[in-house]
């Protein structure tokens, strides 16, 4: 059941799951609409996070107005990738094969170690540096407006089983792992008031 506690969503106890849409989550965002942020697996309640536990937030930017375009400021986007960079040594882009001008892009800005192909899309492993960086945060955009890639991946290290950031379907779902109670809170005042929901694990 969920519950309206100082402004933030409350859970009883862990429900659904993190990597995927849940009944629970749809029916707490119609109950609230005007309330962004979502506490998932807080079974006491507490008003603020406990500092001595890590943390998993999934922000959801898919809002649309009445005509169907996408409302949520996608400098947003850019700021909540800045701020994970910082733990970053390598990337994983994906794009479309069609998107002929986007790849020859990302091969010129990139250092690239490794391309994987599924189907239509390629990904390109890239090694970060501060020219990299640059092109992550500063040219994100397309000619339309849009966030570019159809997804971004960042890594601390060569495990590609241990991502720290998940950016997917062109920047409307994004999944930030192993944060602090204090890093949590500046995520949510990365995002709030711009239409964004977001929902919070304890990182198992």
């Amino acid at each position: 059941m969920a519950k309206l506690i100082n402004g933030r969503i409350y859970f009883e106890c862990e429900i659904g799951s993190f990597d995927s849409y849940s009944r629970e989550f749809d029916e707490a965002m119609k109950l609230f609409p005007n309330v962004p942020v979502t506490i998932w697996d807080q079974s006491k309640q507490e008003e603020k996070l406990t500092d001595d536990e890590l943390f998993d937030v999934y922000v959801l930017m898919n809002k649309v107005d009445g005509a169907g375009v996408k409302i949520f400021d996608r400098s947003i986007w850019a700021d909540l990738v800045k701020d994970n960079l910082n733990r970053t040594k390598f990337a994983q882009i994906g794009c479309w094969k069609s998107e002929i001008d986007l790849v020859d892009e990302i091969k010129s800005a990139c250092k690239i170690l490794d391309i994987e192909e599924y189907g239509e899309q390629i990904e390109f492993y890239v090694e970060l540096d501060e020219s990299v960086r640059e092109y992550i945060t500063k040219r994100y955009l397309n000619d339309k407006g849009h966030i570019k890639w159809f997804n971004l991946i960042l890594y601390p290290s060569g495990d590609k089983n241990s991502p720290i950031f998940v950016s997917e379907h062109f920047g409307e779902e994004n999944y930030i792992f192993k944060l602090s109670a204090e890093e949590v809170e500046k995520v949510i005042d990365t995002v709030k008031n711009n239409h964004v929901y977001i929902r919070i694990n304890r990182h198992q």
